[in-house]
Order: structure tokens, then C-alpha cells, then sequence
């Protein structure tokens, strides 16, 4: 069986007027790219169309990567600055300050104990204490906490210093601590 081609030698060949390849790397990253729009939007059918837009600046700025660096990386700050400048424009856009920090953190367990929650109940409460973040936060633990990236990785994605990325998740963990004290409680 042969292995997938790597991101770079379909970039080359994209590079080269390949409209396969072009294919291939939107086919390969479209339900990362969609996820992290709706995550940001939180609309289904602004995710579609503003995951649409990001492939069409990715492909027309494709000459621009570099190859030293992560595709998914730079294709995931493509995403994450079209998907909130697109929240910006729909005027959805609520940034929230935190100001307190404390020492103590947040731990959401997936594992179901059923002492009183269903998993599809938990999941709900999660998803909506998620949604009381900024976009920006919600993204963060987003990636942190689904999609297992690492600090680096992230900041890499945000353009925020790591040192930034933790205590924006730690202010979202702080944020989310109360909501989720039912849940939380419940699992311990």
C-alpha cells in the first residue's frame, strides 16, 4: 500500500497548476477547517461558507507557505482569522475581560460515571458553558481540549505568545469553573 502524499509535494504540485491536488488538500483538511468555523461562528451555514473562503485564500496565497512550517498550522490561522473577521462582521463579535486568576484548574472529564448526568446531557452543558467565552478563548480550549494541540501549537495558530495562550485558557477555566460546578461535582 502506498503512503498518502505529503502536504508538500501536493503544494508543489499545486504550485505546478495541479487541479487534483488542489482537491486533495481541501478534501484532506475541509472537516478540520469547517470544525474550527463552526466552533468560531457557531452557525452551520456561515461555517460552509466561510470555510469555502478560507480554501479559496489558502489556494491563492499557497505560493506564500513555507515549508518549514505545519500546512494544517497555516492553514488553521487562515481559519481562525476568516472565521472571526467574519464574526466581526456580522456583529456578533462580544469580547469579555477576566480579570481575576487563580491558581486552581478546570479538569472536564469525558469518561461517563452516571451518577445523575447522561453523557448527552454533560456534553450539552459543556457545549453551552463553552459558548459564554469570547471566540478567541473558545477556540483555544477548543483546540487544547478536542483536538489535543499542544500550547505551541496554538499560539502558533492565534499569533499569541504561548505564555498568552495559557492564561487565556487558565481565565477561561476560571470562567467556566462555576458553570460547570453541577458537572464537575458530579464527576468527582
Amino acid at each position: 500500500m502506498a503512503s498518502p502524499i505529503r502536504d508538500e509535494e501536493l503544494i508543489d504540485k499545486i504550485l505546478e497548476g495541479n487541479r487534483e491536488a488542489v482537491t486533495e488538500l481541501i478534501l484532506r483538511y475541509q472537516d478540520y477547517a469547517f470544525n474550527l468555523c463552526f466552533k468560531i461562528l457557531g452557525n452551520r451555514e456561515d461555517a460552509e461558507e466561510t470555510t469555502q473562503d478560507c480554501f479559496v485564500k489558502a489556494i491563492m496565497a499557497i505560493s506564500a507557505f513555507k515549508k518549514n512550517a505545519s500546512f494544517k498550522t497555516w492553514l488553521y490561522r487562515i481559519v481562525y482569522n476568516t472565521s472571526l473577521n467574519k464574526l466581526r462582521e456580522t456583529k456578533k463579535y462580544n469580547i469579555r475581560y477576566i480579570e481575576t486568576i487563580s491558581d486552581e484548574h478546570l479538569e472536564i472529564s469525558t469518561t461517563s460515571k452516571n451518577h445523575g448526568f447522561d453523557e448527552k446531557l454533560k456534553k450539552e452543558r459543556i457545549k453551552k458553558a463553552l459558548d459564554t467565552l469570547n471566540p478567541e478563548n473558545k477556540v483555544i480550549m477548543s483546540l487544547f481540549y478536542q483536538e489535543n494541540m499542544t500550547i505551541e501549537e496554538i499560539a502558533s495558530i492565534t499569533l499569541l505568545s504561548p505564555n498568552l495562550v495559557k492564561v487565556r485558557m487558565h481565565r477561561s477555566r476560571e470562567l467556566l469553573r462555576p458553570i460547570l460546578k453541577d458537572i464537575l461535582m458530579d464527576e468527582e
